[in-house]
């Protein structure tokens, strides 16, 4: 179980080490600490302390790149 302590410890860690934070790497953080607790618990937990998170922007995997640019550029 994630009680207020280990919330703690995991703001510690994220506010100190670069780079994203996934759940799974949360998990794996947490089970070298002896705490043994599932993706979908640590989601809770976080959502509970009103935490935010970043998604990736989907993508249309067949878009054509070139003409995308240039819309952007507003040719």
């Amino acid at each position: 179980m994630l009680n207020s302590e280990r919330m703690q410890k995991i703001k510690q860690w994220v506010s100190e080490e670069k780079g994203g934070w996934t759940l799974e790497r949360m998990k794996v953080r947490l089970k070298e600490e002896g705490i043994e607790v599932s993706p979908q618990g640590i989601w809770y937990r976080l959502r509970e302390e009103k935490w935010s998170w970043k998604t990736g922007k989907p993508s249309y995997p067949k878009a054509d790149k070139k003409a995308k640019e240039a819309f952007k550029k507003g040719a």
